[in-house]
């Protein structure tokens, strides 16, 4: 995915890709779907946002008398709100990217180490010098 002029470009290796084409892309993993579908929600109320915070100065203009301080906290919080939820929609393409992505690496090997503990017979000498009968433990971590 990288910038495009009004819109991202779409890539899968080194061809050029449609959304269409990606859409069915993200649909063949459930996980990545989950995450693209997400991506597409928060980018609608995100546009809601922000044209509902280019509509507060019209409609307030129409007012007999428009508080400004409330007419500028409501763009301010609406623009904010909209950033909020542009920020969070590329998150969530970017998880479904990577997740997609993550379907071709290699397996990875899960080497975990296994702790154990060895028991074995020996012979101890004692403070008094005479040789005993004991048990040497061993930890290997």
């Amino acid at each position: 995915m990288f910038d495009g002029v009004f819109s991202y470009r779409y890539y899968e290796d080194d061809q050029r890709i449609s959304f269409e084409e990606l859409n069915e892309l993200m649909a063949k993993d459930s996980l990545a779907n989950f995450h693209w579908k997400r991506a597409k929600t928060k980018n609608t109320y995100s546009n809601v946002l922000f044209i509902a915070s280019l509509a507060v100065f019209p409609i307030t203009a129409n007012i007999d008398q428009p508080n400004p301080g409330a007419v500028f906290i409501s763009y301010l919080g609406l623009s904010i709100g909209s950033l909020i939820l542009a920020s969070s929609r590329q998150n969530s393409k970017r998880r479904a990217i990577l997740r997609y992505n993550s379907l071709f690496d290699p397996p990875k090997e899960d080497k975990k180490k296994v702790s154990s503990i060895k028991l074995s017979p020996t012979l101890i000498r004692s403070s008094n010098n005479k040789m005993g009968k004991g048990i040497a433990l061993q930890f290997n971590f």
